[in-house]
């Protein structure tokens, strides 16, 4: 039960920008600022865990993820990376793995960054 509760904030995590098509306009309009500070956050705490995700490492304490090296990337988002992975001729591997889920994260920080500068502060 706690490995599904992990897996689902994780998974709601990695998405938050989908939560600006869910969220009320004044919610977002409220909290942008630290939906932006979040995303910038969480790769750079990545560095702390040996390039592995603070969540991933508590689920593992937990028993979840055995076997796996990438772990919650491997496992929940192969659907969302692997055509991008593709398009740049990045292999499943632990290499890129780490490039796709950077870029990744980079898109999300995009992503927040221009709603709060150009959408939702002006």
């Amino acid at each position: 039960m706690i490995l599904k509760l992990l897996d689902f904030i994780h998974m709601i995590i990695v998405l938050n920008p989908l939560l600006f098509l869910i969220l009320p306009k004044n919610i977002i309009k409220k909290y942008i600022k630290w939906f932006l500070l979040f995303n910038i956050f969480i790769p750079l705490h990545w560095h702390f865990f040996n390039n592995k995700c603070m969540l991933t490492e508590i689920s593992k304490y937990f028993g979840g993820y055995k076997g796996s090296d990438s772990n919650f990337t491997e496992k929940n988002l192969k659907w969302l990376h692997m055509p991008n992975m593709n398009i740049f001729g990045w292999k499943l591997d632990k290499d890129g793995i780490n490039k796709m889920s950077t870029l990744h994260w980079l898109i999300n920080i995009f992503i927040c960054w221009y709603l709060a500068l150009y959408v939702y502060i002006k």
